[in-house]
């Protein structure tokens, strides 16, 4: 297993590949395939596919391991917001537009005020762009937390359109 860097500094830094995809483009395969069933062909498939903790520093994510002591929990991230939603489910994510990156999606929380959760809410909608999304994270936990294949860290992302 080797690691494989996919994005880094806000800038693609390469691609996932099966044998297949990796001769078509005339590069190496990265050893990302996997069958649903015996029956079928090999897909490219992700395996450990996360974000990596650490903390915001200026306009670069971080994720050095010396910085511990500054890299903040998730509870520390609820504790800086004024306002805002600890998304805790989100409802429709496959329904999000794989060209555009345009997105809405139902979501549940707690609703946070000065630093504190006040109260549950439900059925609320969260829309816009993941790029854009990706663009208005303030802030990464160093609490890394598997769902399946996929990891990810709490995130702290700034101001984004929810209906309740």
């Amino acid at each position: 297993a080797m690691k494989k860097t996919i994005v880094s500094g806000g800038m693609l830094q390469g691609f996932i590949h099966n044998t297949y995809t990796a001769n078509k483009e005339g590069v190496m395969s990265t050893g990302n395939a996997s069958r649903k069933s015996f029956k079928g062909l090999p897909n490219i498939e992700i395996t450990n596919l996360y974000i990596e903790p650490g903390i915001r520093q200026g306009s670069q994510l971080t994720a050095d391991r010396q910085a511990h002591t500054e890299t903040e929990k998730g509870k520390d991230l609820i504790k800086s917001v004024s306002r805002g939603l600890l998304i805790l489910e989100a409802m429709g994510v496959h329904t999000a537009n794989p060209v555009s990156g345009d997105f809405s999606i139902g979501i549940s929380g707690l609703w946070i005020e000065g630093g504190k959760i006040t109260y549950p809410v439900k059925e609320a909608i969260m829309s816009g762009n993941i790029l854009e999304l990706f663009k208005r994270i303030e802030g990464v936990g160093h609490d890394l937390r598997f769902y399946g294949k996929i990891g990810t860290p709490s995130l702290l992302i700034g101001q984004m359109d929810i209906s309740a």
